[in-house]
């Protein structure tokens, strides 16, 4: 059970232990008054995580973390082939630095296909 307060038609506190709300509102005389509810759903980030509203929203937000994960792995690859970028520009490359720069454009490939499937 989670006993939670509304103000304004939103959830300004919530607690698992109605004693330690009650024991809240004694510092915070603004919500004092206030009807004390309680209610079986699950509440995250002072909404409840159950409708959706709050689940599209987690599933964005989890979507633009993943996206900036990508882009920032995408950005490690960048940073790993610049020595062998700059033997093939100055033309001192090996067969190494060519297979280095096969093995990292072949992974950033993968990554681009994942960004490319979230963008969906």
């Amino acid at each position: 059970m989670t006993y939670y307060i509304e103000h304004e038609n939103k959830i300004v506190l919530f607690d698992t232990d109605k004693s330690k709300l009650q024991q809240t509102l004694l510092f915070m005389p603004q919500y004092q008054g206030k009807e004390i509810k309680e209610t079986e759903r699950p509440i995250a980030d002072f909404e409840f995580a159950d409708s959706s509203e709050y689940i599209v929203q987690q599933a964005a937000s989890e979507k633009a973390a993943r996206v900036q994960e990508l882009q920032a792995q995408l950005e490690e690859l960048d940073l790993k082939s610049l020595r062998a970028l700059r033997a093939v520009g100055t033309g001192q490359d090996t067969p190494e630095d060519h297979e280095r720069l096969a093995q990292l454009e072949a992974q950033a490939v993968a990554l681009r296909a994942q960004l490319m499937e979230l963008s969906k």
